[in-house]
């Protein structure tokens, strides 16, 4: 299994799709993945970039 990070998917999460995509990517690869879930890259400060 894929190295997932966060380790688990957030107990809050309350989409269903979102939890199965979740768990797909994780059993899809194997343990040389490292798979970024529900990161927020949108936030990201552009001023402090250049």
């Amino acid at each position: 299994m894929a190295q997932m990070i966060p380790t688990e998917c957030n107990p809050n999460t309350r989409s269903e799709g979102e939890i199965t995509v979740y768990n797909q990517l994780r059993k899809a690869f194997d343990d040389s993945w490292t798979i970024f879930h529900s990161c927020d890259l949108t936030s990201h400060n552009v001023e402090n970039s250049m």
